[in-house]
């Protein structure tokens, strides 16, 4: 079941985003601080922008449902580290993987995370809640954890 609200009576079941303009702050960075990267390199990059486009189609002629595509237009991009990111990413794959379960009816028992224990192995590269190990950017604002199925009250 979609939260995406219907078009013009037509339900809609998928969102997508098209960026555009996306290489034009990076551009700039690297003719100020050139960098060279090479095939297979992984970066991670932050986008600033706003949507300037909202679209609704058929994703296949035979579809009832409609995607709505967003147009995101890039007006600010930073290269930032993996240590930066990797708990909004660890994150992010918890949700996700929470969001494809209880699509197919498996919904989680409380107090069990993904890997059935009873924190997610982050490496050490993203700071750690001392009292449930989870990233501190589950801790949003320094408040209590908000990762699914966490009861940690401590803040971070």
């Amino acid at each position: 079941m979609s939260n995406l609200p219907d078009y013009e009576g037509t339900p809609v079941r998928k969102a997508t985003m098209k960026i555009t303009n996306a290489g034009a702050d990076l551009t700039e960075a690297l003719a100020i601080a050139p960098k060279a990267f090479h095939i297979d390199d992984e970066i991670y990059l932050v986008l600033k922008g706003t949507i300037t486009k909202i679209e609704h189609r058929k994703e296949r002629p035979d579809d009832d449902d409609l995607v709505r595509l967003h147009s995101l237009k890039a007006e600010e991009a930073v290269e930032v580290t993996k240590a930066d990111v990797e708990g909004f990413l660890a994150q992010r794959r918890e949700q996700a993987k929470a969001a494809r379960d209880a699509a197919k009816g498996q919904e989680r028992l409380p107090g069990v995370l993904p890997d059935g224990g009873n924190v997610v192995p982050l490496g050490k590269e993203a700071p750690q809640c001392e009292t449930c190990q989870h990233p501190h950017a589950a801790h949003k604002g320094g408040g209590p954890c908000t990762a699914a199925a966490c009861d940690c009250q401590q803040y971070a």
